[in-house]
């Protein structure tokens, strides 16, 4: 799709449409972007950690930043400083991305952090580090919300949940996580406790032993076929 986003000061001194174009959470989320957009240009928060710093650059390792000559947002590829692409030439992926840099390059505006599916579009193995650098965040100041399907996402989440009690012991004991997991599934909805509990998380795991189960037996089928009838 072929998106434009408006001037900043624009977006910000003009009066909204009568009619927006998108439904409303993506029509905010472009306003969001909009309004927005001279942040590119900032560096990262000083108070980041080394881990959240190492996340991003490999999630995005090159650098969006708003041309106001072009009135539009660049990437400039890694490791070139000379070498740029349009914004709608980038990948879903890194699209998908813009929004996260955004909030991180300004994240001390805004102590909340609400993203429906961040594993859109991406690789599982950046999945995963959406889920290190997200569950990064929260451990700092930031309140996350996330609505995921992703196994993945989930699975990495339960790793990092997991390697903060083996960090901090006697932290954890006798204690809850500071993260919330709740399924919401035949409209109704439940808190599914600690999800390091091995029996606290079933959801995808019946899925995907239902697909792992009929693979293996349609190989067996196969094995069968090729052997042939028995020798008599």
């Amino acid at each position: 799709m072929n998106e434009n986003f408006s001037n900043p000061v624009e977006a910000l001194t003009s009066k909204p449409a009568t009619n927006e174009r998108y439904p409303y959470p993506i029509e905010d989320y472009i306003k969001y972007l909009n309004n927005s957009l001279t942040y590119l240009d900032h560096n990262y928060d000083q108070q980041m950690s080394v881990s959240e710093r190492d996340l991003l650059s490999k999630l995005i390792p090159g650098h969006f930043f708003y041309s106001e000559d072009l009135n539009q947002i660049r990437y400039r590829l890694p490791g070139d400083t000379t070498q740029e692409i349009s914004f709608n030439l980038v990948s879903s992926s890194l699209k998908s991305l813009l929004g996260i840099e955004t909030f991180v390059k300004h994240h001390d505006t805004f102590s909340w952090l609400l993203i429906d599916e961040p594993e859109m579009n991406l690789h599982p193995t950046r999945q995963a580090m959406m889920a290190n650098l997200l569950y990064q965040l929260a451990k700092g100041n930031t309140r996350v919300v996330v609505s995921t399907h992703s196994d993945y996402f989930i699975k990495a989440l339960i790793n990092d949940i997991l390697a903060s009690k083996v960090a901090d012991k006697e932290k954890h004991i006798g204690m809850t996580t500071d993260v919330s997991i709740y399924e919401f599934t035949n409209n109704s909805v439940r808190q599914l406790g600690d999800l390091t509990d091995e029996t606290a998380f079933t959801n995808f795991d019946e899925t995907t032993d239902k697909i792992n189960t009929r693979y293996y037996d349609l190989l067996d089928q196969l094995d069968e076929e090729d052997a042939g009838p028995a020798d008599e």
